[in-house]
């Protein structure tokens, strides 16, 4: 795959997943301020109207005349704005009592005027005003009257019939969360503009060091497989090339002479095994065999050392503690490890052959000579 259109992929399925998880998280965070902001309105109309109230109810213990308290309750709240929040007060007839318009008191609250909706149930507004109870939902008028919904939270003043309540207006609301809004998606985008431009340059600086790290255990496969393609065909020319032993002179030329066969059991018999036909050596549970191209084992009585004295060096190589392995024996030659290697042997031997990594030097120039 080239690496313009790896780059491309990088960049299209990071955006993807960074967009869904900021898009997720914006939506739960929007919402998240949204309740917030709708139950603060709720909780601070409560607030009011209880503190109102208790205002109300010291002033009459304190022997003032509810026609004074009523006027200045009207004067404290006249022309206050009734585009977003405003206090009103009502008696339990539905009669307005106090209103940032003055216009409007002397008022009765008509039964069709409005309804509460709260936790699902619907109930006039009049209704609510006449069972004297405090209570909050949502008001909402009738189509024709033209008037937007509101939060209403109704208060009683103990020893009275007034009822304070709060209004808070939904479209004003609405507004509010329409900016609360703007600036979330504002902060979404960039956020995900920024998050995605990061992430594509730390997962490039990555995937670089990464790349440059593979190319240089590419070169050094390389390297070892050259090696290794050379040992393989030296192992084949010398599995195909006839050997000639030099003659031997001197005191110890008796010693220096390789066997030609040896002795074995089998059952009660002796058995005597031409090394011509030896294709390793093997130490198992501590008796020694002598593994044949027929695939025939037989235990000997001499020691993996004692047998590498007497087997000749050329054709025959002390592989490990456990493996003297033939030359024609080997089929192939594997890097095992670090700095090991594998010999897989016809026939196949009972464990692996393994040269460890201080017998390959060594190993290679038993297979050079």
């Amino acid at each position: 795959m080239k690496k313009g259109r790896l780059n491309t992929i990088l960049l299209i399925g990071l955006s993807t997943v960074v967009f869904i998880v900021s898009l997720v998280s914006f939506m739960l965070l929007y919402q998240s301020a949204k309740d917030n902001l709708w139950n603060s309105r709720l909780e601070s109309g409560n607030r009011r109207v209880r503190e109102i109230s208790g205002l109300l109810e010291t002033q009459l213990q304190s022997g003032i005349p509810r026609k004074q308290i009523i006027v200045n309750l009207q004067k404290s709240i006249v022309n206050t704005d009734v585009g977003s929040e405003f206090i009103c007060m009502y008696n339990t007839a539905g009669v307005e009592l106090c209103h940032p318009n003055p216009a409007l008191i002397g008022k009765k609250i008509s039964l069709d005027n409005s309804r509460i909706l709260k936790d699902e149930e619907n109930s006039a507004f009049l209704e609510v005003l006449n069972s004297g109870k405090l209570s909050n939902g949502i008001r909402s008028f009738p189509e024709a009257s033209n008037k937007s919904s509101e939060i209403v939270n109704v208060y009683p003043v103990k020893g009275t019939d007034w009822m304070v309540a709060s209004h808070v207006k939904i479209p004003a609301l609405e507004e509010q969360l329409t900016g609360l809004y703007l600036k979330f998606s504002i902060g979404f985008l960039l956020s995900t503009f920024i998050i995605i431009g990061c992430s594509v340059i730390f997962v490039r600086m990555i995937y670089s060091r990464y790349e440059e790290r593979m190319n240089q255990e590419i070169d050094k496969l390389n390297q070892e497989l050259s090696v290794l393609t050379r040992l393989n065909n030296q192992l084949r020319v010398f599995q195909t090339e006839d050997k000639v032993s030099l003659p031997v002179t001197g005191p110890d030329q008796e010693k220096s002479i390789p066997k030609k066969r040896i002795i074995a059991y089998h059952k009660d018999e002796l058995v005597s095994i031409d090394t011509d036909t030896l294709a390793f050596v093997f130490l198992q549970n501590g008796i020694t065999y002598i593994s044949t191209f027929s695939e025939e084992n037989y235990p000997v009585s001499d020691s993996l050392d004692e047998l590498m004295k007497q087997l000749d060096n050329g054709d025959f190589y002390r592989a490990n503690r456990q493996f003297i392995v033939s030359l024609k024996a080997i089929a192939t030659i594997y890097i095992y490890g670090k700095n090991q290697l594998k010999l897989i042997t016809t026939p196949k031997s009972p464990t692996e052959v393994i040269i460890s990594k201080n017998k390959v030097a060594s190993f290679k120039q038993w297979l050079d000579r």
